[in-house]
């Protein structure tokens, strides 16, 4: 027997539950759907690697490994950690100057 109380759902609750529901479909204007559609390249952890991103948007990819060179100069990674720091300054760099994240 569980000592766990089960949560009581009263017939209003559902129903604002379900009005609520409807307004969270996502995005739905051009801008909108514009911002987010990178959202899973970049976050999680299923998320692309991140030049794949920048080709599939038709982005210079050359210009982002000469980014990720001089941040990676400019820290002089000594080891793996410090490395991905660099990198993820770079990114960070990256979707600021592109406008991605705003």
């Amino acid at each position: 027997m569980s000592l766990r109380k089960k949560p009581v759902v009263t017939p209003g609750m559902l129903a604002a539950n379900r009005l609520n529901a409807r307004k969270s479909t996502g995005p739905r204007t051009a801008e909108g759907k514009r911002r987010t559609r990178f959202n899973s390249f970049r976050d999680g952890a299923y998320a692309r690697s991140f030049r794949e991103v920048i080709l599939s948007r038709g982005d210079d990819v050359a210009l982002y490994d000469q980014l990720l060179a001089d941040y990676r100069r400019i820290f002089s990674p000594p080891g793996r950690g410090d490395a991905k720091v660099a990198e993820h300054l770079a990114r960070e760099a990256w979707l600021q100057r592109t406008g991605i994240r705003s």
